[in-house]
């Protein structure tokens, strides 16, 4: 919460800033169990809120035709997916946005990095949604947004 206020302060003093987060792609344990999609729902809704409450700065700002809330907060994390294509590494797109697509793809192609954007979407106002047809990490299973789950919140915070 701190971080997205001290932004909304910088952007309602129209000062350029940015902060980026590396976070793990998911918590230690089984992505798709229920304790780790506890966390990573509770990651989302805490990633959704930066998001909307950046969202808001923006529009109150009057600049909401020009800038984004990912122009001032941004989530990566570590990812690696190889696979024996035969295409060309030109062909392969290097930047962290797009190893993220890369790495959601049905075909695998190999990564040059392993830093890609948190696999999710952000619109203008804020909202957060998984990559479009990417509800869950491709390879191991589990919703990249989490779910709610019927854990009492005591084991999962």
């Amino acid at each position: 919460m701190e971080l997205a206020l001290k932004i909304c302060s910088k952007i309602s003093a129209y000062e350029h800033f940015c902060a980026y987060i590396v976070i793990p792609m998911w918590p230690e344990g089984v992505p798709s169990s229920a304790a780790v999609q506890e966390i990573l729902f509770w990651q989302g809704q805490t990633m959704s809120m930066m998001y909307q409450i950046i969202g808001q700065a923006i529009n109150k700002a009057g600049l909401a035709d020009t800038h984004h809330p990912q122009d001032y907060l941004n989530f990566y994390c570590l990812g690696k997916c190889e696979s024996s294509s035969t295409e060309s590494p030109l062909q392969t797109c290097n930047s962290s946005e797009n190893r993220a697509l890369i790495y959601a793809a049905e075909e695998h192609k190999e990564m040059t990095g392993h830093l890609m954007q948190y696999p999710i979407q952000v619109n203008k106002d804020g909202k957060v949604t998984t990559l479009p047809d990417h509800e869950c990490f491709p390879d191991v299973s589990g919703k990249v947004l989490g779910s709610s789950t019927n854990l009492h919140d005591a084991l999962t915070t």
